[in-house]
């Protein structure tokens, strides 16, 4: 084997899809039954992303507009001729996801788990699943276990996020995400409401580990500008969304993390979608190139060149994580504030940003 992956993400599969289609043996571990098993991510596209592979139309909804509510519940609304968002079946689309990479060459192994690994002098040896690979990648989450056995940066800037999928109401307009800025409800972050694919989508995300999502109260919250939502929301999934950047180191020798394992996750908006397809199937291009060739860059080393900057982010995350902002809110009625945060912010084709876990 030439390749091994363990997790089959968004960023782990397209890893996998490339480094196939460049002529690597692949194999993808997936400790569920099915990628798009208990999916923890909202799934929602910015146009750059949705662009990047050719998927159904049927597992996917446009949306144009974003409409912002401040503590209030005043709102405007954002959007742009030529832009736009893809909510998705998720779990659909992982699915899909994962039958491209098997087109590809690919093998994927589910139910199966990553502990530990043994590394010799041209090899990596998992017991586990008794698989030898010359190189092994880490796309497994924001709590990578490849990064903690083998030593790599982690993660140490949380969000925690949950979100409830309930029946999607009769005449629900789902052309617009409703983004609402409450440093109460939601500290660090904020809540959402969106008519998916088939579902609606409701949830919240906050500074972790500080404090918990509370999806009830988030209802009430809401409730007047959703009479048609459900009494109690049941369907949950979420988990922890890494928004301190991108760690170092990600890579040594024989192994290397991408995807949030990385912190390929934007420190601002939490989006990391978009740069899971384009540095997750970069990843893919470069380790094939690195085994294939004796003279070609660690892939590790080669990939820095791609990253964003995220230095800006960080600094708004913060001032937004303590609420520092939150006062200056009244200022979304401008004109000028509003232009800013769309073109800057959430339309923004030039910037690796998203609004979209």
């Amino acid at each position: 084997m030439d390749l091994v992956i363990i997790g089959a993400s968004f960023s782990g599969l397209s890893c996998a899809i490339a480094a196939a289609k460049s002529g690597l043996r692949v194999t993808v571990i997936e400790r569920k039954p099915r990628s798009g098993h208990h999916i923890s991510t909202t799934g929602i596209l910015v146009r750059e992303a949705a662009n990047f592979y050719d998927i159904p139309p049927i597992l996917t909804n446009k949306i144009s507009s974003v409409k912002l509510y401040d503590r209030q519940l005043r709102s405007i609304t954002l959007h742009s001729k030529d832009y736009f968002f893809l909510a998705t079946n998720t779990a659909g689309f992982l699915d899909w996801l994962s039958e491209l990479a098997i087109k590809a060459g690919v093998t994927i192994l589910y139910n199966s788990y990553f502990h530990n690994y043994k590394e010799h002098d041209n090899h990596i040896y998992l017991p586990e699943s008794d698989l030898t690979a010359k190189f092994l990648v880490g796309a497994d989450g924001a709590r990578s276990r490849v990064a903690g056995v083998a030593r790599l940066a982690k993660n140490q800037r949380f969000l925690l996020g949950i979100e409830y999928d309930e029946p999607l109401p009769k005449n629900f307009s789902q052309d617009s995400m409703h983004c609402f800025l409450n440093h109460q409800l939601a500290p660090g972050y904020l809540g959402w409401v969106v008519g998916g694919v088939n579902r609606l989508q409701i949830g919240l995300a906050v500074h972790h580990p500080l404090y918990r999502p509370d999806g009830t109260k988030f209802r009430q919250y809401i409730q007047p500008f959703f009479p048609e939502l459900p009494h109690q929301l049941t369907k949950a999934h979420g988990g922890l969304i890494p928004v301190g950047g991108l760690i170092f180191p990600f890579y040594q020798q024989r192994i290397m993390l991408i995807g949030d394992a990385a912190g390929w996750v934007s420190p601002l908006t939490a989006g990391g979608i978009r740069l899971s397809f384009e540095l997750g199937y970069k990843s893919g291009e470069l380790i094939a190139a690195y085994l294939q060739q004796r003279t070609a860059t660690h892939p590790g080393k080669a990939l820095q060149q791609y990253y964003p900057n995220f230095a800006a982010k960080n600094i708004a995350r913060l001032i937004w994580q303590k609420g520092i902002a939150h006062p200056f809110l009244p200022l979304l009625r401008c004109s000028w504030v509003q232009h800013w945060l769309g073109h800057h912010i959430f339309f923004n084709p030039d910037s690796r940003v998203e609004i979209d876990r």
